[in-house]
This record gives structure tokens, sequence and C-alpha cells, in this order.
């Protein structure tokens, strides 16, 4: 069921040209659940947090997304 939602979302992607705030706002509402599922799931106790180490990962995809808008316009 997963694996048809994104060949379906890829297939309609494809077809339909949106407009730039509306694809905008779906890569926040995705780059938000990533981030929501990494804090609920991901992360160890408080005792054993890697607070670093999730900031590095953090600016390193910041910076990564930034890259790709920058360069190809996305």
């Amino acid at each position: 069921m997963l694996g048809s939602g994104i060949a379906i979302g890829w297939i309609v992607a494809l077809n339909i040209d949106l407009i730039p705030l509306f694809r905008s706002f779906i890569f926040a509402l995705v780059s938000g659940a990533m981030i929501f599922t990494v804090f609920k799931h991901e992360l160890p106790s408080e005792k054993e947090t890697h607070y670093p180490s999730f900031l590095i990962a953090v600016l390193i995809y910041s910076a990564i997304t930034m890259s790709l808008k920058f360069f190809f316009e996305w």
C-alpha cells in the first residue's frame, strides 16, 4: 500500500504543475513528519541523548536541501 502510494504520487506529480506555495507546503509537511518521527521513535531516552549528533545531521540535511533548491531551482 505504501509503495503504491509513492508510485501514484509520482505519476500525479509528473502530470500536475503545482504552484510554488503549495509545493513548499508539501515539502515542509514531509520534512516536519520526518523530524517528528525521529523525535518520537529514533532518539533514545533523555539520559542517552546525543543532541550534538542530531543537530549536526539537521544542519547537513538543511544545507543539502537548500543547495538543491539553489542549484536546481526545485
